[in-house]
């Protein structure tokens, strides 16, 4: 009885100790995903204050465009008009479109998980659901396109009313807010990306500190009978 005992101990004390190292390691994981989340935040709040800076130029020189001339005034109104209205609808697509990725992703996941258990028939139904939302996909992504070269289309034919020569600022301008738009965006989809990695290693480091606090508990427990 008391060699069980101290075998019981024995096991514990190993078992303690691999289950503090893993907490340990995720510990040193974690610290290294704020430490990264942090400098993608100040890169993003960077990315942020360029672009209000540069669309405040864009709209100041547009304004400055407006104002010099009506015939400037009235293409470079329709032409935003339209932009605002083509960008409400491409917003509505990304949305569908991040939808539809996420749900593909999901049944491929579960169809990868049957096809492990050896559910043939199961991971061929989600794969076909997983292929259908990829084929939405490739819709949203072809009309996104067809609306932005609308936009750019739209855009040429309003530099063909409006000469560069008489809107070099104004096209400076909204070229460079267009360039600090993407970086943004990059900068969002970079931050977006390493939150779900940090709380992913938060929830992995909960749950070695759990289990270490249950393993430490049961061998208290044992060292006290």
């Amino acid at each position: 009885m008391q060699l069980d005992r101290n075998l019981d101990i024995e096991k514990l004390k190993k078992d303690e100790e691999e289950a503090f190292w893993l907490v340990e390691e995720w510990k040193d994981k974690l610290e290294q995903c704020e430490l990264i989340l942090l400098s993608a935040a100040k890169s993003r709040s960077l990315a942020y204050t360029e672009y209000c800076a540069l669309e405040d130029k864009r709209d100041w020189e547009y304004e400055a465009v407006k104002a010099s001339d009506d015939n400037y005034r009235r293409v470079w109104d329709e032409f935003e008009d339209y932009k605002d209205y083509m960008n409400s609808h491409i917003d509505l697509l990304r949305l569908k479109f991040e939808t539809e990725h996420a749900l593909m992703e999901e049944c491929f996941k579960k169809s990868d998980f049957a096809y492990d258990n050896r559910d043939k028939k199961e991971a061929s139904y989600h794969r076909s659901e997983g292929y259908e939302h990829k084929r939405h996909l490739l819709e949203f992504h072809e009309e996104i396109c067809r609306l932005e070269k609308q936009i750019a289309n739209a855009k040429a034919e309003a530099e063909r009313e409006a000469p560069e020569c008489e809107l070099g600022d104004y096209l400076r301008a909204e070229k460079a807010f267009s360039a600090a738009k993407i970086r943004l965006q990059v900068a969002n989809e970079e931050y977006e990306k390493l939150v779900k990695e940090r709380d992913l290693c938060k929830a992995e480091y909960e749950f070695a500190c759990a289990m270490h606090e249950r393993i430490k508990k049961a061998l208290e427990k044992v060292k006290s009978h």
